[in-house]
């Protein structure tokens, strides 16, 4: 009875050290599954920055060596379109004129320096970038980019589809879905189960 007592004993003392170890297999495991997945989306989150200041630094540069020509004529307008891909050109001067590279607009009841756009550029002094915002004609999101020049503003919209399109591509691990935040926080763009970014 006292061996069977003391064999039980042990058969129990070895059955706890095993769960014991096993708990502690799947912790140790567990812990470094996530380390590394954590590890993981840093480094495409990281990638995707990257990624998109150069394509923002891009377009700046193409403003800026527009800026150069001072004021802009339609012309030049329609060819920095066409050299930074962007939706739309502009500029609108210290007197309320606006020229735009589309020369079918309208702009007879529009004064430029009520624009947050242009506003934005005149207080920065310099290259400013607006939030992204719904285009009215596209209901696309977009960007401006806005120069302060001597005597007014150049300005250039951008959508931002193929930073979506980029985004929707990301692959991450296990269910994980990527999401477009602006600066203030605000969801711009989700990527739901399917796969598909919808704006909101």
């Amino acid at each position: 009875p006292a061996a069977t007592l003391l064999a039980a004993a042990a058969a129990a003392a070895f059955s706890c050290a095993i769960v014991l170890l096993c708990g502690y297999g799947y912790a140790h495991f567990r812990s470094n599954t996530l380390e590394t997945t954590r590890q993981q989306l840093h480094m495409l989150a990281d990638k995707e920055a990257e990624g998109i200041a150069a394509w923002v630094q891009n377009k700046e540069d193409t403003l800026n060596a527009a800026a150069a020509t001072e004021p802009p004529s339609v012309g030049a307008l329609q060819l920095v379109r066409q050299a930074g891909g962007f939706l739309a050109t502009y500029y609108g001067d210290g007197q309320g004129k606006m020229l735009d590279a589309d020369t079918s607009q309208d702009y007879s009841n529009y004064d430029p320096r009520t624009r947050p756009w242009y506003q934005q550029a005149t207080q920065a002094g310099g290259m400013t970038i607006t939030p992204p915002y719904a285009d009215e004609v596209t209901n696309k999101l977009v960007i401006t980019l806005a120069k302060k020049l001597p005597d007014g503003v150049l300005a250039a919209d951008i959508t931002i589809d193929s930073i979506i399109d980029s985004i929707a591509g990301l692959k991450l691990p296990a269910e994980g879905f990527a999401l477009l935040l602006d600066q203030e926080g605000r969801i711009l763009a989700y990527q739901d189960r399917s796969k598909l970014l919808k704006p909101v």
